[in-house]
């Protein structure tokens, strides 16, 4: 088991301001963004996660000149771009599946390895692939990795739904790969979540021509060249939703600061009673704990309840007196986090493919879990604090993909949390013989690029 580890004690008064870092689903592609224009690009408000640093590293070995502004500002420039991804950071997450795109639009070519990520259940990209087939490029996909070709892209009319419904992923690929193409495309059935937004509005800086953004059906007139931004990432709202939900666990009073209104789609259907615990203060969210009757989750496509507050919403709802149900249309195999909540003392049984039923009011009692992937292991972390005694959460590291200082920003709410010190991890960089170091700093949540 991973030495990478949290504890926390739970029963703490908590209350305070907590401040919402910029959202890692819109950074992340936007970073991938970067390589389809020569001049430079600016982008602000970047939090500082493992996942965003994996990403920077992977477009620096790709040739892309990155610089480092202050803290959370940072420049890429890509005069020249390799078509060739290497494995080392590819395989550590899975939005580096957008650099697909953005090759293939760039260089009109791409090869890289089958992207990682949290283990969420099955995550196919065939919607990718023929996406890109669509537009006219030789697309495979192997044990290896996935190669891409085209002596063109041609502008296309073409669905990125899948049997789930839309995917983010693969709208964002799919329009990575158009916006350089000759000719018009039309996505049918796009994904309408705000970081697609917010993604759009990045290209659309950069002079791309796209109309649609926020409903099913996206159109792209493909350019000859974008030219450099500079944008401003907006605040996480799954970090935001985090921490509504704590607020409605166990807060007297939490000021989530810049919140993005986005944050409380899907949960009004959810929580009705929502609007007499929170309430809006200009930019900022003001949570207080509830009590709410039992409550049917069913996590869905934008703007429906998030896949990725469903753990977390698992939390509450064991402390809902009656008996909740918690679906996810989404990622129906999404439930590996419950074996660590039953050890904490839920009672949780599945009783479908896709759905549990969680037993309300039970009293937690800390143990030692270890999380299971980005949003349950926040989840175990908000199961600690309301559990009695101490909960001993292995495998942080998947937190720290997500979440810009999460124990800090838990301490400032009076937790009591104590978590492992300085790690230190060494890569190679595409030379093959300069060391680079990634220092992991707990006490800021800090990658940073040394020389040994």
């Amino acid at each position: 088991m991973s030495v990478h580890y949290a504890r926390v004690w739970g029963g703490k008064a908590l209350g305070g301001s907590v401040a919402i870092s910029g959202s890692k689903n819109t950074c992340l592609p936007i970073i991938a963004a970067t390589l389809l224009t020569e001049e430079t690009c600016i982008l602000r408000n970047v939090p500082q996660l493992t996942d965003i640093f994996c990403m920077i590293e992977v477009v620096r070995r790709l040739g892309v000149a990155v610089e480092r502004l202050d803290a959370h500002t940072w420049s890429f420039e890509a005069k020249a771009v390799a078509a060739y991804a290497d494995r080392t950071f590819v395989e550590r997450f899975r939005a580096s599946v957008c650099l697909l795109g953005a090759l293939l639009g760039r260089n009109r070519r791409a090869s890289m390895p089958v992207p990682g990520g949290c283990k969420l259940g099955s995550r196919p990209i065939d919607i990718h692939l023929r996406a890109f087939r669509a537009l006219g490029a030789e697309a495979t996909q192997t044990s290896d990795g996935i190669d891409l070709h085209a002596e063109r892209l041609t502008g296309a009319t073409f669905s990125v739904a899948g049997p789930r419904g839309s995917t983010v992923t693969g709208t964002l690929n799919a329009i990575l790969a158009a916006v350089l193409a000759e000719g018009r495309s039309v996505l049918v059935g796009a994904a309408r979540e705000p970081e697609v937004v917010s993604f759009c509005a990045f290209l659309q800086k950069m002079g791309a021509k796209i109309e649609g953004a926020g409903t099913d059906r996206l159109a792209i007139e493909g350019v000859s060249a974008l030219r450099g931004a500079d944008f401003t990432i907006p605040s996480d709202r799954m970090e935001a939703g985090t921490f509504l939900i704590l607020g409605l666990l166990c807060c007297d009073a939490l000021r989530i600061i810049n919140a993005p209104r986005e944050v409380l789609c899907g949960i009004p259907e959810i929580l009705p009673q929502i609007a007499d615990y929170c309430r809006w203060e200009g930019e900022d969210l003001v949570v207080r704990r509830g009590e709410f009757p039992p409550i049917e989750v069913s996590a869905a496509p934008y703007p429906h309840f998030p896949t990725d507050l469903q753990p977390q919403m698992t939390v509450l709802a064991s402390q809902i007196a009656g008996t909740s149900h918690v679906r996810d249309t989404i990622f129906p195999d999404r439930f590996t986090h419950i074996d660590a909540f039953r050890r904490l003392g839920m009672d949780i049984k599945k009783t479908a493919d896709d759905t549990i039923a969680v037993a309300g009011k039970t009293a937690l009692c800390g143990a030692e879990i270890a999380a299971t992937d980005l949003r349950a292991g926040a989840a175990m972390y908000l199961a600690g604090l309301i559990a009695r005694g101490e909960t001993t959460i292995f495998q942080k590291e998947y937190v720290e993909r997500g979440y810009e200082n999460f124990e800090e920003k838990l301490l400032a709410l009076g937790a009591a949390i104590e978590y492992t010190p300085l790690q230190m991890q060494q890569e190679t960089s595409n030379a093959g013989n300069t060391p680079i170091i990634f220092r992991t700093d707990s006490a800021h949540n800090i990658f940073q690029k040394t020389s040994e």
